[in-house]
């Protein structure tokens, strides 16, 4: 621990167990905290509920008075998800009493979510910023030879592209064309590949397409959580029948929780989150497998 200054490791350790109890009063909403950001969640399905998560605001705030560690009111953000037929979106208050600032995107841990859960401001800042790398690692280093370009991007590119994809991996054909090009235009450069087409040049180097190592990832991941290897944070189950096991989540119907008829917007929506690709992805893999 040469260099440390005494005492820092103590107070280190005494902050984390100080933030872990941020929450032991909340009582309606979920509170997550990672290093110095906290979110605080909670299903909104009338005034009521509006009420309750102000409560819970409130209790998050005399904590921080307790503990003396005053939140950056600045930083404060409010984002809806789904929509509200008769309870209107409005600000909930800061610890000062001003509105929190109403937002369509915010960012969380490096990614840019999005209210409509789409995740485009996310794909087009990480597309932008990977073809500027590109660009840049084809200007400065003139080798194009096979193993030099993969290890490029690997290292500055593909890290990029796949950060965090479990989450805002898209569906839409237009995004998925847009991360797969960043591949495909790199590859197109490397020395004796340039007149073949893409699959070819996937197939020369042993190459996944960038789809399929996300969808890859997402069912390795799905198990992982099955088996408990991971946290089973996509609440994943399995039906067991004979010697096979299958991730089911069970169908979605045209019925909501409440009774009411779901948009086919909205379905579209629940059919695309992560827990239900997984189910879709494994249930194709297992088809191929078996035809």
């Amino acid at each position: 621990m040469s260099g440390v200054p005494q005492g820092t490791v103590l107070a280190a350790i005494l902050f984390v167990i100080m933030i872990s109890d941020i929450d032991v009063n909340v009582k309606k909403c979920k509170v997550r905290s990672f290093a110095d950001d906290t979110r605080v969640n909670k299903k909104i399905g009338n005034n009521r509920d509006k009420e309750l998560m102000q409560e819970d605001l409130e209790t998050i705030y005399e904590w921080s008075n307790k503990n003396k560690m005053k939140f950056n009111e600045n930083k404060f953000e409010q984002m809806a998800h789904g929509p509200l037929k008769e309870v209107p979106i409005d600000s909930y208050k800061t610890p000062s009493g001003e509105d929190i600032e109403i937002k369509d995107t915010a960012k969380d841990l490096g990614i840019l979510a999005t209210n409509d859960l789409k995740f485009k401001e996310h794909i087009n800042k990480i597309t932008t910023s990977s073809k500027i790398v590109m660009g840049m690692l084809l200007r400065t280093f003139s080798t194009r030879d096979k193993e030099p370009m993969i290890k490029m991007f690997n290292a500055y590119i593909k890290s990029k592209l796949e950060y965090c994809c479990t989450v805002w991996s898209p569906v839409e054909q237009k995004y998925i064309n847009e991360v797969e090009d960043i591949q495909r235009i790199f590859t197109s450069k490397i020395y004796g590949l340039e007149r073949m087409d893409y699959h070819q040049r996937l197939r020369k180097l042993k190459l996944y397409s960038l789809e399929r190592r996300r969808e890859r990832y997402l069912i390795i991941y799905g198990w992982q959580q099955i088996e408990g290897i991971k946290e089973n944070v996509l609440k994943l189950h399995t039906n067991n029948r004979g010697t096979s096991r299958r991730i089911n989540l069970g169908s979605i119907n045209n019925k909501g929780t409440d009774g009411e008829r779901i948009l086919p917007s909205v379905k579209t929506q629940i059919l695309n989150i992560p827990a239900t690709k997984v189910e879709r992805l494994q249930l194709h893999a297992t088809r191929i497998k078996k035809y």
